[in-house]
């Protein structure tokens, strides 16, 4: 019974991720906060507590490599791989964990922000 190929042909027909895996340094202690900021803003999902992930894209790819190499310059560790999902999490899971990680865009709110200019006189003291 050949397992690999029923495993290579019929197994990995999913979406292509890419995957930031990392180990922080204990200190300093700004750098958990300064990668998970990071994370969110670039809108990477956590799949495990150091396990990241993004759609395979270029920009993902540039954004997880700018990541790796702050990482790594304050004395962590980063590897960054593609990852096809094949039992666990499958890809509409992963798109509803990445559009709820998007910020929110609220043209009602954004349109009704416009910006005011007001005169203000300043009336002399009696």
């Amino acid at each position: 019974m050949d397992d690999t190929s029923t495993f290579t042909q019929g197994g990995l027909d999913g979406e292509c991720w890419l995957l930031l895996l990392h180990q922080l340094p204990p200190k300093p202690d700004y750098l958990r906060v300064k990668v998970r900021r990071r994370l969110r803003r670039i809108g990477a999902v956590a799949i495990k507590s150091t396990v990241y992930l993004l759609p395979a894209t270029d920009e993902a790819r540039e954004d997880f490599q700018w990541l790796r190499t702050e990482i790594q310059a304050e004395g962590g560790s980063a590897v960054i791989c593609p990852a096809t999902f094949i039992e666990g999490l499958s890809d509409e899971e992963i798109h509803a964990m990445l559009d709820d990680a998007r910020p929110v865009s609220r043209p009602d709110v954004v349109a009704g922000n416009e910006l005011h200019l007001v005169r203000l006189e300043v009336l002399p003291d009696v």
